[in-house]
């Protein structure tokens, strides 16, 4: 339509960020093609989608929409981010890897000596406790990098 087009180029005098979201893909006219030649396009076909199954597809295009909308806007300088925010949400998202294979490590490692300890002796003594612990530190570390992630949405997220 003509009116796209000139909404398109008011935005680029006034150096409005344009982010072009593809909801389905078709073959843009020559003069549009053109005009945002030098623009990044975001996937969010998935946006599209009604059905329950679909429910994931939806979230992960909303978060790369939100996603480009974020990046578009610190580029610009037009976003501040919260820095102790994101940097703390770093530290805790580091723990929290560190400590997810920690935990997983150790559950596999206490699996693999309570087998060992059953062929030899015929009896599961310790196993319980160290599993327990296995799976603490293993659901601890998800969270804490679930916590951390958080904060670094929210921390970018402030300046809106």
């Amino acid at each position: 339509k003509e009116w796209v087009l000139d909404e398109i180029a008011a935005a680029r005098n006034l150096r409005v960020p344009i982010v072009p979201a593809v909801v389905e893909h078709v073959r843009l006219p020559d003069e549009l093609q053109f005009m945002l030649q030098r623009t990044q396009f975001v996937d969010v076909s998935g946006l599209a989608s009604f059905t329950s199954d679909d429910q994931l597809d939806r979230n992960a295009a909303a978060s790369r929409l939100d996603s480009a909308i974020l990046d578009v806007l610190e580029r610009q300088g037009r976003l501040n981010p919260d820095r102790v925010r994101m940097r703390f949400g770093r530290v805790l998202q580091v723990i929290g890897i560190v400590l997810v294979v920690i935990g997983f490590a150790s559950f596999v490692f206490t699996g693999f000596q309570a087998t060992q300890t059953a062929i030899d002796e015929s009896s599961f003594s310790g196993f319980p406790g160290a599993v327990i612990v296995s799976f603490v530190i293993f659901i601890c570390g998800g969270l804490l990098g679930a916590t951390g992630s958080a904060l670094i949405r929210a921390g970018r997220a402030k300046g809106l």
